[in-house]
């Protein structure tokens, strides 16, 4: 049997105690409240009649400042013109920047609710598992930075491209951020190139085990920690090398939870990056690295947080340290009886040598491309044999397209511009 409400209660006994049918105490008891609440019921009853049954809130907005229709019915169709793809977090914060509408982000995902479209991320609560135990915030800013690299469909055409970032370990601060074709050392060492110019070089880096980072061992995987670590020190990587002339210590992650800050960074990015470059017409490395400021004032701005103490960690590079040689790539070679050398399967001359057993130092970066030092001077290398891919070159992705940009200024003379 269905119980009956007490709007259906107070329907039925007041008007008998207006008529003198019960009493007040009766009535108390059948609507469930004290007596000297019923008897101000039954006094309203007499004054106002059946209309006393009536919610004075019908009729009326609940909430008074609640957003114009046609702000709401905007918000809808450019959700719906975008395809739908962005989160609703994502487009509440991004609909002031971009499309100029000054509204909350409860205004929105209200919006989108009542439209009854779903957010892509909308998911069943699942059964909650053990997650691995947070490690504490470091007290300082520029005391520990964790950097890692991922690769993405940030443009969203099918073609994967790697980004490689650093965020500070007390601040979340995202202090740089880059992309290129592959991970390799040089997008890292453009990375801290950029860190350097902001001046948030820190003590210390996490990071994993790669080889960016640190010699690996044929028997790696029968090397306990130490003896993986003492193997590094005797072959040391360039970005180790970097470090000791910097100051900076490296400290090497056991697991991706380790450094679980800059995986879920990551997972933020992956999430935001794509919608927002396809509004901004962002579709190449080139636009996106131009970018990376604007990226990083924007994670900043969301997702920074305030460092236990004031007072900063970062250190200064020495003044007599040429950056854009430090962060570079280098090899030395030496030319043969002929007086070219070779760099990963192909042959190049520099004007004015014709002999063998000169060592030559090359120079590899983002922001200097190929560059040859010899007698204390950048020289010309003229490229002979013509670039090319070769099935088991030794020559990286990174590698052959800084090398084509290059030989791109000059290709009338087929030489390296240096």
């Amino acid at each position: 049997m269905k119980r009956p409400n007490l709007l259906e209660l107070k329907k039925k006994y007041i008007p008998l105690r207006a008529a003198g049918k019960i009493t007040n105490k009766e009535l108390a008891y059948y609507l469930h409240m004290t007596v000297q609440h019923s008897s101000v019921l039954v006094s309203r009853y007499k004054k106002e009649g059946e209309s006393c049954f009536i919610n004075g809130h019908t009729g009326l907005h609940y909430n008074p400042n609640r957003a114009k229709q046609e702000i709401r019915d905007k918000i809808v169709q450019l959700y719906k013109e975008e395809g739908c793809i962005a989160t609703f977090a994502n487009f509440a914060r991004d609909i002031k920047d971009f499309y100029h509408i000054n509204c909350s982000a409860r205004v929105v995902v209200s919006a989108l609710k009542e439209a009854g479209i779903k957010s892509p991320k909308a998911r069943k609560t699942q059964p909650t598992k053990a997650s691995h135990r947070p490690r504490p915030e470091r007290k300082h800013k520029g005391s520990l930075v964790q950097i890692d690299g991922t690769p993405y469909d940030f443009f969203m055409d099918g073609t994967k491209v790697t980004a490689v970032g650093a965020i500070d370990d007390a601040s979340h601060s995202l202090l740089g951020i880059h992309f290129s074709i592959a991970e390799s050392r040089m997008s890292y060492f453009e990375l801290f190139h950029q860190m350097a110019e902001k001046h948030v070089l820190p003590e210390s880096f996490y990071t994993d085990w790669s080889r960016n980072f640190i010699s690996v061992a044929r028997n790696n995987a029968k090397m306990s920690v130490e003896e993986r670590i003492e193997y590094a020190k005797d072959h040391k990587t360039e970005y180790m090398k970097i470090c000791e002339k910097l100051g900076i210590k490296t400290i090497f992650a056991l697991s991706p939870e380790a450094k679980g800050r800059v995986e879920r960074m990551w997972q933020t990015l992956q999430l935001n990056l794509p919608i927002m470059f396809k509004r901004r017409g962002i579709d190449t490395i080139e636009k996106a690295n131009k970018a990376a400021s604007w990226i990083c004032e924007w994670w900043n701005k969301y997702f920074s947080i305030d460092p236990l103490e004031e007072e900063e960690r970062y250190i200064t590079p020495p003044s007599d340290i040429d950056l854009e040689d430090l962060f570079s790539v280098h090899k030395e070679v030496t030319t043969r009886h002929d007086g070219i050398f070779s760099y990963c399967e192909h042959d190049f001359k520099i004007d004015g040598l014709s002999w063998g057993g000169e060592k030559i130092n090359l120079s590899i970066s983002y922001r200097n491309g190929f560059r040859v030092f010899w007698h204390n001077s950048w020289r010309r290398a003229k490229l002979l044999d013509g670039l090319q891919r070769t099935y088991g070159d030794t020559l990286s992705n990174t590698e052959y397209e800084l090398l084509a940009k290059t030989l791109d200024a000059d290709m009338h003379t087929n030489c390296v511009c240096v």
